[in-house]
């Protein structure tokens, strides 16, 4: 499962003074709710996700039972991060993913899943990024070495490891997946206009900080991405 926090959403829900506020603020949870809708209802295999939104918080999770579970979380997350940054939301996120017993269903959630997924996002903190427990790293590149299982698109494409701290995240400026299919033009304008949304940033945020170093972290992510 997955915890998945709105970098600033908090501070936008506590300002918000009138109608064109609130509708500003609920935009991004309906789109998200109907996103993880779309998913549900594209194919049987995500017949299972169960997603709900908590104030500025997102948790998503899967049954450990589907054979595709971890593949399918991660690409999920995957495209709903890009998705977010890339459009005209210009939202950073920040989340864990980890692996354990979980109740999700009906708006209810409880479980050792869930609590170390909300206690690992809050201790790593840091950049914009969903990071994903090494063991689930390790069992995903055990199964990819099963031979049964060449040739098929492995859950560790989608990852990649920050050179700082060591730890995995979900590579979301990667064009795997959903991504892959957007038309060539349309992701260099996309890179372009992130490359200036966090110039901006930077340049918004000299003076702060704690702010500033989440963009600086983005801009040397982007730099992989820039032509």
């Amino acid at each position: 499962m997955a915890f998945v926090d709105i970098l600033g959403f908090d501070k936008h829900a506590r300002t918000i003074r009138s109608p064109k506020d609130f509708k500003a603020v609920s935009l991004l949870l309906s789109t998200f709710k109907e996103e993880a809708n779309r998913w549900q209802k594209s194919s049987e295999l995500y017949k299972n996700i169960q997603a709900i939104a908590v104030s500025d918080s997102i948790i998503v999770s899967v049954p450990f039972r589907d054979i595709y579970g971890a593949f399918i979380l991660i690409a999920i997350l995957h495209y709903f991060q890009y998705n977010l940054i890339a459009t005209n939301f210009r939202t950073l996120v920040r989340g864990r993913v980890e692996m354990g017993p979980l109740y999700h269903k009906d708006g209810i959630i409880f479980g050792k899943a869930y609590s170390e997924a909300f206690a690992n996002e809050q201790e790593i903190s840091g950049p914009p990024r969903i990071t994903v427990a090494s063991y689930i790293v390790e069992e995903a590149n055990k199964q990819g070495k099963l031979p049964e299982n060449a040739g098929k698109i492995n859950v560790l494409e989608y990852l990649n490891r920050d050179k700082n701290d060591g730890e995995y995240f979900i590579d979301y400026l990667k064009p795997i997946g959903a991504a892959a299919n957007l038309p060539q033009s349309q992701k260099t304008i996309e890179r372009k206009n992130l490359i200036y949304f966090v110039n901006a940033q930077l340049n918004k945020y000299k003076d702060n900080d704690k702010i500033r170093s989440k963009y600086e972290w983005l801009s040397e992510y982007l730099q992989k991405f820039k032509d």
